[in-house]
């Protein structure tokens, strides 16, 4: 029987073919191991960490954006149903009816929506398209200008004008 230097008797391993297992060989076995049971530790970690961080995540429909294609769809669909999918599309709001220059929210609020109606081109003080998007969700003007009519209006402060002055 083997023993160590203190006396303890050794552990002897038997390769398949009979001959003992040398020392070394073991130890890099056992340094084998514990490397792969540490980058599965590792790997575990790293899905539980990802995972928790995507759970506090806010839901989709908080985003800014998502509210404006909400809120474009039902003008999105009347569009498309009168075969108007391409093309531009004017932008206005309350104050720019007045003559006055836009707010910082108005601006925020064009850029978003100039995403949104992608494939439509939005465009900001041209009143020579046939269509135009009021974006009142800051307020309602008091009157239309002549030769705008309101087309369709979802209750959600945007606003699809008619230019009757455009054939």
């Amino acid at each position: 029987m083997l023993q160590t230097k203190l006396g303890i008797p050794a552990l002897t391993i038997y390769k398949p073919n009979g001959t003992v297992v040398p020392e070394q060989e073991m130890k890099r076995s056992a340094l084998k191991s514990a490397v792969q049971i540490g980058l599965i530790a590792v790997a575990c970690w790293n899905v539980v960490g990802f995972t928790s961080m995507v759970l506090k995540l806010p839901s989709r429909g908080v985003h800014h954006i998502v509210g404006w294609e909400k809120a474009w769809e039902p003008i999105h669909l009347w569009l498309k149903g009168v075969g108007y999918d391409v093309g531009d599309i004017g932008y206005v709001t309350a104050r720019s009816l007045r003559g006055e220059p836009p707010s910082e929210i108005e601006n925020v609020n064009r850029a978003e929506l100039y995403y949104v109606v992608i494939p439509l081109n939005l465009v900001q003080n041209r009143s020579d398209t046939p269509y135009l998007l009021g974006d009142f969700t800051a307020g309602r003007p008091t009157e239309l200008p002549p030769g705008l009519v309101e087309i369709s209006e979802p209750g959600n402060g945007l606003v699809l004008l008619r230019n009757t002055l455009i054939r």
